[in-house]
């Protein structure tokens, strides 16, 4: 379905090797199977949200009516939506083009907090920290280099 509307897509036939594929790729969505062949789909899941490159990658449940149970654990261990069988192409397809929209919004508001924390510790023009850093940091620093003997030196200008 994802083929036909325009999008690559990846099969992954065996569900181990599938965490070091997406680590390996850069991926909008995934989108998993719930009864998968000699492979627990919620551990696959789990392991996807443990793992740091997919971390935030959506993931779409296929499913089928009678699956309550296990869609509610797969949505407890961090999937974002599934969709139930008989497959709807047009369901399908805008419950993946939401959650790619999902997923690119927070990724923009997490660089904007990045940049904002950035912004606020650090001197625009020159890249070095500023007098909040060092209100947070110094006594710290002053603690941790107090019992063992070094030097701790700090220049401060305006």
């Amino acid at each position: 379905m994802l083929a036909v509307d325009g999008h690559s897509s990846t099969v992954i036939k065996r569900p181990e090797e599938s965490i070091d594929e997406l680590r390996a790729g850069n991926y909008d969505i995934i989108v998993i199977e719930l009864h998968l062949k000699d492979h627990d789909a919620l551990r696959l899941c789990a392991n996807i949200r443990s793992t740091d490159a997919p971390r935030h990658v959506p993931i779409l449940l296929l499913a089928d009516t009678d699956d309550s149970g296990l869609l509610a654990k797969a949505m407890d261990l961090g999937c974002n939506d599934y969709v139930l069988r008989p497959i709807d192409r047009d369901e399908f397809l805008a419950r993946c083009r939401t959650q790619v929209r999902r997923r690119r919004y927070q990724e923009k508001l997490r660089d904007n907090y990045e940049r904002s924390l950035e912004m606020a510790l650090t001197d625009g023009l020159t890249g070095l920290y500023n007098r909040r850093y060092l209100e947070a940091h110094l006594r710290g620093l002053i603690e941790r280099i107090a019992g063992s003997r070094r030097c701790l030196s700090v220049i401060m200008f305006d």
